[in-house]
């Protein structure tokens, strides 16, 4: 095995992860933003969506 080939494959695994990683952030927040709105109930959010409307 080269030590080019070996360079790749560890960036490769960095970009890999890195992806991997923003992903679980982005899936983090669109949870947290449900938990949220399970919270808080149906008729709160039409009253939050409606005065952040205005």
């Amino acid at each position: 095995m080269s030590t080019e080939y070996l360079k790749r494959l560890f960036l490769y695994q960095i970009n890999f992860l890195r992806a991997l990683n923003q992903l679980v952030r982005v899936a983090d927040s669109l949870n947290s933003w449900s938990l949220v709105r399970a919270q808080v109930g149906p008729k709160q959010e039409t009253l939050i969506t409606s005065f952040a409307g205005s």
